[in-house]
């Protein structure tokens, strides 16, 4: 099978957005195929994940038009994330593919799952709930993301100190 390079350059930039959108393990990308796209419920089927079944995620606003025009000539079956011979991505391509975008946006090292663990910790920076970050992850429990993603926030513990029950409660201090 040839591939038009155009194609694959696309699929390579499309995947990076979805990764970084979604947070996806290395292996699941290359299981999605066209059909597993829906864009009139906004959601995407993740095929055979490490969770032993299959799983929705979310589909935002912003990932809709490069999915469309990655999705656009393709058949149903066809694997959305494509690697240079046109079968669905490997783990190990999806690592190097993301981290080689990662060199030429200055960023070094970069992998699926230090962005799964740098969007957790966002996430939850920026007021998410622990249920909201494990749904968005795919964690079956808070131990998982808690062992895995969850990092001390320096600034919400020290706002937690003025809590620790050894100090009076702040309606104590004013009197």
């Amino acid at each position: 099978m040839r591939i038009d390079p155009s194609r694959y350059n696309l699929s390579t930039q499309v995947l990076c957005l979805t990764i970084l959108w979604l947070g996806l393990r290395s292996s699941e990308p290359g299981k999605i195929r066209k059909e597993d796209i829906d864009f009139t419920r906004r959601a995407i089927v993740l095929r055979d994940t490490k969770s032993g079944g299959d799983q929705e995620v979310p589909l935002p606003n912003e990932l809709v038009e490069p999915l469309q025009r990655l999705t656009a000539s393709l058949q149903p079956e066809d694997y959305a994330f494509i690697n240079q011979h046109g079968t669905g991505i490997r783990r190990r391509q999806v690592e190097k593919q993301i981290r080689q975008w990662g060199n030429e946006h200055g960023v070094s090292d970069l992998t699926p799952q230090i962005i799964r663990r740098s969007l957790a910790q966002i996430l939850e920076n920026r007021g998410a709930t622990q249920i909201q970050v494990e749904s968005m992850l795919r964690h079956t429990g808070s131990t998982t993301n808690r062992r895995h993603y969850a990092k001390i926030n320096l600034d919400a513990a020290r706002d937690a100190l003025e809590f620790h029950p050894i100090r009076p409660s702040p309606n104590q201090r004013q009197s």
